[in-house]
Parts: structure tokens; C-alpha cells; sequence
């Protein structure tokens, strides 16, 4: 569960970087997806 956890972190902060950059087309995916893993987050 913990492990699980880590990994959910460490996406999360990985999709947060590549939001941050300025390409575009990495960005809005990145986003939405961030946004879609925290509706699921529990």
C-alpha cells in the first residue's frame, strides 16, 4: 500500500514537471490527466 502510494506520488509530480514546461502539446495531456487522477484520488 505504501509502495502503491510512492508511485502514485511520483507520477503525480512527474506529470505536474512536464505541465509546467511550455510545450503545449506535452502540457494539456499532462493536465488532464493530473486533473482525472485527483477526481480519482481517494
Amino acid at each position: 500500500m505504501f509502495l502503491n502510494y510512492f508511485l502514485f506520488s511520483f507520477f503525480q509530480y512527474s506529470l505536474l514537471f512536464l505541465s509546467s514546461l511550455p510545450n503545449k502539446k506535452i502540457r494539456t495531456p499532462a493536465s488532464h490527466v493530473l486533473i482525472h487522477l485527483q477526481n480519482k484520488k481517494p
